[in-house]
């Protein structure tokens, strides 16, 4: 949550599962600023620096590699200029921000399987079975070509 307190905000509470944040330096934090937790409006997005009084972090691995952390913010004090947008009118940006975000990610996820099918097709020219490449074989060839058409 985030209560006024004169010109800016104090924040509490935490934030699990927050992707790379053993090496941010802010964090863009949303936060109920009025209404009931169920309602649309009554959320704002602000910007807090890592190293303010108040917030903390535990740092973990995720099963894929990478690293994550639960933040905690108790009484961090951040100032108006931390609010970015309108302050109750947060979830129109949230919602922009997650749709370019899914896109970015559908973007690079068609960049891993274009290189998936690359690195296979050229491993089925050079590995050879029975003398022949196995690229030569037709099962081989057709599930290429499904990866191609999936891809």
């Amino acid at each position: 949550t985030a209560k006024k307190d004169g010109a800016g905000f104090v924040l509490n509470g935490h934030k699990a599962v927050v992707i790379g944040a053993p090496w941010a330096t802010h964090f863009v934090v949303t936060a109920r600023t009025s209404g009931d937790r169920r309602d649309s409006n009554g959320v704002s997005v602000f910007v807090v620096a890592k190293d303010a009084q108040g917030v903390s972090t535990r740092d973990y691995p995720t099963v894929d590699g990478r690293r994550a952390s639960e933040v905690y913010f108790e009484n961090v004090a951040v100032g108006a200029e931390a609010v970015i947008g309108e302050v109750d009118n947060g979830l129109p940006l949230i919602e922009t921000v997650t749709d370019e975000a899914i896109a970015a990610i559908c973007a690079e996820a068609c960049g891993a399987m274009k290189v998936a099918h690359a690195m296979t097709v050229e491993y089925s020219r050079q590995r050879k079975q029975f003398g022949v490449p196995i690229g030569k074989f037709q099962v081989l060839q057709h599930r290429m070509v499904d990866m191609f058409m999936e891809h």
